[in-house]
């Protein structure tokens, strides 16, 4: 069964900003406040669609969670420009393929860990997803934290503050630190090993 996603306050609030920003509540005394649009989408709802009308310009604006994009009827300049920009910041701020819970995110919970997305991981995390799941090589996200080009201190404090298992033979604090040297290439990439492998010292 998928899981429902419900968007945390953080992130519907990015999302919100953006629907701003991109002018979708210009010259309109009847836009929606914020907090009605946090409150519409506080908990799973039926309809993922949420709309409002610009009266002063004679458009319809509909808001729709479940590919997060927007749209404008009718269809006219300059409001179509102004969404078209919006849309494609909003799949920046979260891929589609964050919408699709079938696989649990897994994949893109992989992805996002191994390329240090932080904004990823953490949308992923606030979705309740088990932050100890391995890769087809049995590998953690808190792995692949610490081996690129000298890791993420950001990172790994994010994995271990949601969860992450330390007795994980594949989490283990020397072997962790270990593989995380060898992927320095440089002073700035050693400096990061270094504040992780104090970090984890700090915590074992």
């Amino acid at each position: 069964m998928d899981k429902p996603i419900v968007f945390s306050p953080r992130i519907r609030k990015s999302i919100w900003r953006n629907l701003e920003w991109y002018g979708l509540f210009m010259n309109n005394p009847d836009a929606p406040s914020e907090e009605a649009f946090q409150a519409y989408y506080e908990v799973p709802n039926q309809n993922p669609v949420f709309s409002w009308v610009d009266k002063f310009n004679g458009v319809t604006y509909l808001y729709d969670l479940s590919i997060n994009q927007a749209q404008v009827t009718p269809s006219v300049e300059p409001q179509a420009e102004w969404v078209t920009k919006l849309n494609k910041r909003l799949w920046e701020l979260l891929s589609p393929e964050l919408l699709d819970p079938k696989d649990n995110w897994k994949k893109a919970w992989l992805t996002a860990a191994k390329r240090l997305d932080i904004p990823t991981m953490k949308f992923i995390i606030e979705q309740g997803f088990d932050v100890n799941v391995v890769d087809e090589d049995g590998y953690t996200a808190l792995y692949h934290a610490v081996t690129p080009y000298g890791g993420s201190i950001e990172a790994v404090r994010l994995l271990v503050e949601s969860g992450a298992d330390l007795s994980m033979p594949v989490n283990n604090v020397d072997f962790l630190i270990k593989v995380g040297w060898e992927g320095v290439a440089g002073n700035g990439e050693a400096s990061e090993a270094i504040s992780i492998a104090y970090f984890l010292r700090s915590i074992s």
